[in-house]
């Protein structure tokens, strides 16, 4: 029988959110001026740079850890630089003009279109113990798109404006055809971004990653669609003066996002704080929660059950009111003779708490070394993460992570995983080098992936790619190939799997 409907109103949550940042606000210092722009798509080459840049102490020490971040505050990052060399001027050079193609100067609007085609063979992962869907662990994190057939083709229209300083728009159509199907097939972003002094917030369609790792971390990545909602959080890190400039700096964002109805549990609420300081020059600090709860059919909630399940408490009483996710992670950056550095970083996160702590843990590792080869172009990264090591499956008798017992269509938006894509059960191994020029980017990268890790029909995947992109030209073109092989411990044979994408995209006149 369909339980009946309590809805729960979000504006018990944003009422709650909005109080805390207005207080957050009342006590920060007012921000120098500064202009509303969009956010900086999550698979630019310039996360990487940027991690690289700070590692080798071109760009000052301060927070980039909760992405996507505005071309705004990319711009302003980028004034602060103090370059090691000619080729790390043209760089620097090149990614200041593309940020201020992105701001108010004088144009109306930015627009660029895009042309996909992919084939593909691939074996998509099954996950246990949760319904969630998977494009393939070649395909993963790349905002809901999903391999369907062996030839598919895209296109999208990206556009940006703005009115005066405080307000800007970004909107992302597309159309898909075949492989490419799944996610978001008609807006894959949408949001208007506000500068408010101290705050900057975003509404609508819009993409999360938080965490030190390649793609973000346990929390939140960009495997599923871009979410529908309200974020808020600084303009820029705040950095302490004076007598308290022994604090540092620090940063935070808060998202607001509301699910689809297309679930066991219609309409949930998803939300979520990731709070961050980097006292010094070489350490950064951060912990992050998010929850999903409310929805058609679960009991209303007060403002003051929110912040009670916000700050890691249960309410009284047995029922689950709840599915919360949280951890901490960390990162230590230092420069290197010989112009390079390092950046060592690791995340520590739990499916459920007790007593305060999470429970059920799942951990990330890894390391950036960066400034190699001539010109200092070149970073080296290796990363390892596993959501079923730290616990015992025999003590709690299946996979439990990104599933739960009442929010029964896990935790997912549109059928794939919000956190990350190797799902429950699952380890993940990566190597990648890249190459950054001023005006492309190439990437060689190793990865083995084993799912259903406790499971006797463990499958392995072990895989090879290569990519080559433009990055801030008028007309641009990438280009990736990516090939692996996929072996069963039972009776399956073994099979080979791959992906080719080539893109083509051009700068409209604004």
């Amino acid at each position: 029988m369909r339980p009946t409907r309590m809805p729960t109103p979000p504006h018990t949550a944003l009422r709650a959110a909005l109080l805390l940042l207005a207080l957050a606000a009342a006590l920060l210092p007012a921000a120098r001026p500064a202009a509303a722009s969009a956010l900086v798509p999550l698979d630019h080459p310039v996360y990487g740079e940027v991690e690289g840049w700070i590692a080798r102490g071109v760009l000052p020490a301060t927070i980039v850890s909760a992405r996507p971040y505005s071309w705004q505050r990319l711009a302003r990052l980028l004034d602060a630089a103090s370059p090691r060399g000619e080729a790390d001027a043209e760089r620097l050079a090149a990614r200041r003009a593309e940020a201020a193609a992105h701001l108010p100067g004088g144009r109306p609007f930015w627009a660029r279109a895009s042309v996909t085609g992919t084939a593909a063979e691939g074996h998509p992962v099954s996950y246990v113990n949760n319904p969630a869907d998977s494009g393939g662990p070649l395909v993963a994190d790349a905002g809901g798109v999903s391999v369907r057939e062996t030839f598919g083709a895209e296109a999208r229209l990206r556009a940006e404006a703005w009115w005066g300083d405080r307000l800007a728009l970004a909107v992302e159509p597309r159309a898909t055809f075949g492989a490419l199907g799944g996610g978001n097939p008609g807006w894959q972003e949408g949001y208007a971004a506000f500068d408010l002094g101290p705050l900057a917030a975003a509404v609508g369609r819009q993409p999360f990653a938080w965490g030190q790792g390649l793609e973000g971390g346990l929390l939140l990545t960009p495997n599923a669609a871009p979410l529908p909602a309200l974020r808020l959080g600084l303009t820029a890190p705040h950095a302490f003066s004076g007598r308290w400039a022994w604090l540092g700096t620090v940063d935070f964002t808060y998202l607001l996002a509301r699910l689809e109805g297309d679930r066991v549990v219609p309409h949930p609420y998803l939300t979520g704080l990731r709070l961050m300081w980097r006292p010094g020059r070489h350490l950064e600090l951060a912990a992050s929660r998010t929850i999903m709860l409310g929805g058609e059919g679960r009991p209303a909630l007060s403002a003051a059950d929110y912040l009670t399940i916000l700050s890691g408490r249960n309410l009284n009483g047995g029922a689950d009111t709840s599915n919360s996710i949280a951890g901490v992670d960390a990162a230590w950056t230092t420069p290197l003779p010989g112009g390079r550095g390092l950046k060592v970083y690791g995340e520590y996160a739990g499916e459920d708490e007790a007593g305060g702590r999470p429970t059920k843990p799942s951990a990330r590792a890894g390391w950036l070394l960066s400034g190699l080869g001539p010109g200092h172009r070149i970073t080296l990264r290796g990363e390892y993460a596993a959501t079923d090591v730290l616990y015992s499956h025999r003590r709690w008798g299946h996979a439990v992570w990104y599933g739960h017992s009442v929010y029964l269509s896990g935790y997912t938006y549109r059928d794939r995983i919000l956190g990350d894509g190797m799902g429950p059960d699952a380890r993940d191994a990566r190597l990648v080098l890249t190459r950054d020029g001023p005006r492309c980017r190439l990437t060689a990268s190793a990865r083995w992936l084993a799912t259903r890790f406790s499971q006797p029909d463990r499958r392995t995947d072990r895989g090879l790619g290569l990519a080559w992109q433009t990055v801030g030209r008028p007309v641009g073109l990438a280009v990736s190939a990516l090939a692996g092989r996929v072996t069963y411990d039972d009776a399956r044979p073994d099979a080979w799997e791959g992906v080719l994408t080539v893109r083509l995209e051009w700068t409209l006149p604004g």
